[in-house]
């Protein structure tokens, strides 16, 4: 699968066989469905995000690694 402008870093796998991309050159994750489907999107202003994990309790929390520089930029 590609998604135009996209260039994912890390992935993690939810409760629902689907996943959560971390995309640090438009500083957003993406909940992608099996096929393709984008569920989610998370933005985060001016900051660009470079892994994602799931946990907490109930392992429905999205954690975020973050920082403020990017390779390209």
């Amino acid at each position: 699968m590609e998604i135009e402008g996209f260039s994912p870093d890390d992935i993690c796998l939810d409760e629902e066989s689907a996943i959560w991309v971390a995309n640090p050159s438009k500083a957003e994750v993406l909940r992608v469905l099996e096929g393709g489907e984008i569920t989610s999107t998370i933005k985060v202003k001016n900051i660009n995000v470079y892994a994602c994990c799931l946990g907490g309790d109930d392992g429905r929390t999205l954690y975020l690694c973050i920082n403020q520089f990017f390779y390209g930029k």
